[in-house]
């Protein structure tokens, strides 16, 4: 039987914010770097929950797959929010620091076709703003237009809770690895791996983790995810079901090195997300930096 067909009238619409977290992480390092933010798959956000995860028709698990990118996410429609709102209020939720000024980079408009159940039924396209492209759908299909807004941050870095803990963890990494190294590579905090950092700062450990646990309704919970808990918990970041750890890297590292290894890989073995270093890449080009961030010795 011949698949019914029909064209793209109404587009639904679905904001996201992202931030480009660009300046100099002292005593990290002395390059320009980003903060990422490395987040935890639907599928185990879902497992977590108690929830049964279905795979698609390919076998694969659905929704987004785990992996470093930019702080950030859709726009609260409910909550009147703007895009840069939603910029400043998901980044203190993914990573518990607070922006200083905030500066449109660069928006993307992209098309994303979904089937009924709201999956993704294929592949995501981009357009110019005002240029919708003719789409033929499937029956039942519908598409879903979401405008990417990527804003560059300067946040509350000296002195911040998220400050202690890196500078904490690079003492702990000097005792294995050269600080030339480090400062090259870029340094990962695991939320799930500093209570003995916490403990050296002196944080009470045993305190509002099995509420902060039940305000996300997981209820798959093992000492890994308590000492997730715990380390959110003092860097003030709500969104700990969804982000489990952070990263620092400098940027010419990052689009240098990692960008181009990235993009050889299959979408399933990609520990970042290329198409935010693609809108990393994009924005700084339009701004006219990346060419002096990527020649810096």
């Amino acid at each position: 039987m011949r698949q019914q067909t029909h064209r793209a009238n109404e587009w639904d619409q679905s904001v996201t914010s992202f931030c480009v977290c660009r300046g100099i992480y002292t005593p990290l390092t002395t390059q320009e770097s980003v903060l990422l933010v490395h987040n935890i798959s639907d599928a185990d956000m879902a497992r977590a929950k108690g929830k049964i995860v279905e795979p698609d028709k390919e076998g694969k698990e659905k929704g987004k797959p785990a992996g470093f990118g930019l702080p950030g996410g859709g726009m609260k429609g409910e909550d009147f929010e703007s895009p840069e709102e939603a910029a400043r209020n998901e980044l203190l939720g993914e990573t518990g620091v607070r922006t200083l000024t905030v500066k449109h980079l660069l928006t993307e408009y992209k098309g994303l076709p979904v089937d009924k159940h709201g999956q993704v039924a294929g592949k995501p396209f981009y357009f110019e703003k005002g240029a919708r492209p003719s789409v033929e759908l499937r029956r039942g299909e519908r598409i879903i237009e979401n405008p990417v807004h990527l804003f560059e941050t300067r946040i509350e870095w000296d002195g911040s809770r998220l400050q202690q803990v890196f500078t904490e963890l690079k003492k702990d990494l000097l005792l294995h690895f050269p600080d030339e190294d480090l400062e090259r590579n870029g340094i990962c905090v695991w939320l799930d791996e500093i209570d003995h950092i916490l403990e050296r700062l002196g944080v009470d450990l045993s305190v509002g983790v099995d509420e902060f646990i039940a305000h996300k309704e997981m209820v798959k919970i093992n000492e890994k995810v308590r000492s997730r808990t715990r380390a959110a918990l003092y860097l003030g970041i709500e969104e700990f079901d969804e982000i489990d750890g952070l990263a620092i890297i400098p940027i010419k590292t990052l689009l240098g090195d990692i960008y181009p290894e990235e993009r050889r890989k299959s979408q399933g073995q990609r520990p970042f997300y290329t198409s935010h270093l693609r809108r990393l890449r994009k924005g700084l080009e339009q701004k006219g930096c990346l060419d002096d961030i990527m020649s810096a010795i």
